[in-house]
């Protein structure tokens, strides 16, 4: 028999917890709501199903490669959401004439850190693309709150206090993590992508690995996004305050934060070089309307690091160019759905001009890389 009298008081205690759990659970929904503003900020880190495709696609072409005993030659594009949504995959592949295919490895945020985050397993693995395309905007090198650096540090020194000035730091913790929830976001998911790629490598395990890939040449997944001729007044209004928000119109921005993300474009070309492959930086279209807005010292920056890189190879003519490529100006307003992001007529328009460079190189490689501008 079960003395049932000995488990009483673990009971009592076990309910009346669960009891307060199940009451602070409904009170956080009642004011906070199921996806409250303080954990998934407006701008989040790349959701983890952009990073699991992007490693899907990379282990897919891999997995080719094995089955097929020799590299597939490519082409490997990588961007944000304004390449997803800009460039028609469908449309180069079908197009080159040398019958090389196009690998698509994309995220979202608006920042060289995420760019450089999502291409780890690409530039860091065994893969060998001919070219590699970095579809960036000047406003990358500010990126989105998350990827700042702090000002302050947190507060918090004890929670279990009576102290009156205690207690006021006790509150502006809270404050300080609500201000601070994206920064904390993105570290806790930095922290657990660096370990599972460090598994990734140190097992050699890339082909291996249970992603499920399907195909990795498949058209770009567009998930919830549509593209539209234009959108509304009020999302063009909203979107224009975030950006203004980010600092990406504000010139010191431009000479305070662009370091870091500076860094990550860097890693990302070198990722490239280390393993072959010519690296094409592009200028992502903007229309003019916001184009004119941006601070000229973002476009010298991206023209500065390839500039160096050009001299670089010209002391070393074996390692692979690198170039840029300016198509800011290259479509006008009435092809754009928002500040960022290319229409359906665009995104056709833009395929074709970005195909014309891509078709012959860098087997015809230009000291300085042009297109027309749409007619």
């Amino acid at each position: 028999m079960i003395d049932f009298q000995r488990y009483r008081g673990l009971a009592a205690t076990t309910a009346g917890m669960l009891l307060v759990i199940a009451a602070m659970n409904f009170g956080l929904l009642g004011i906070f709501g199921s996806v409250p503003s303080w954990l998934v900020p407006e701008q989040n880190p790349v959701p983890w199903d952009y990073l699991m495709e992007a490693d899907g696609r990379v282990v897919g072409v891999l997995r080719e490669q094995l089955h097929n005993g020799q590299e597939t030659p490519f082409i490997a594009i990588l961007g944000q959401s304004s390449v997803m949504r800009g460039l028609d995959s469908d449309y180069l592949q079908k197009h080159d004439p040398a019958r090389r295919k196009y690998l698509f490895v994309y995220g979202t945020g608006g920042s060289m850190d995420e760019m450089d985050q999502i291409s780890r397993s690409l530039l860091r693995g065994p893969l060998h693309p001919q070219v590699v395309v970095l579809g960036v905007h000047p406003a990358f090198l500010i990126g989105c709150p998350q990827n700042r650096e702090l000002d302050e540090a947190l507060p918090l020194r004890d929670l279990a206090t009576t102290d009156p000035r205690k207690i006021y730091e006790v509150v502006k913790s809270w404050f300080w993590l609500r201000r601070n929830s994206g920064w904390i976001n993105k570290r806790i998911q930095q922290i657990v992508y660096n370990w599972r790629y460090a598994i990734m490598a140190d097992q050699g395990a890339f082909a291996a690995l249970n992603l499920n890939p399907g195909n990795p040449w498949a058209p770009v997944n567009m998930r919830h996004f549509t593209l539209r001729d234009r959108e509304s007044p009020e999302f063009l209004e909203t979107q224009f305050r975030r950006f203004c928000d980010y600092g990406w119109l504000d010139l010191q921005a431009y000479e305070r934060s662009s370091a870091g993300r500076l860094d990550s474009l860097r890693s990302m070309v070198e990722g490239a070089l280390e393993r072959g492959s010519a690296v094409l930086v592009v200028a992502m279209p903007e229309p003019p309307s916001f184009a004119n807005l941006v601070p000229p010292q973002g476009m010298r920056i991206l023209e500065n690091l390839t500039a160096e890189y050009r001299d670089r190879q010209a002391a070393n003519p074996g390692e692979p160019p690198v170039r840029f490529l300016d198509l800011r100006a290259a479509l006008s307003e009435e092809v754009f759905m928002d500040h960022i992001h290319l229409n359906e007529r665009g995104k056709r328009l833009f395929s074709e001009q970005l195909f014309k460079v891509l078709a012959d190189w860098p087997v015809k490689v230009q000291q300085q890389l042009t297109l027309p501008t749409e007619n």
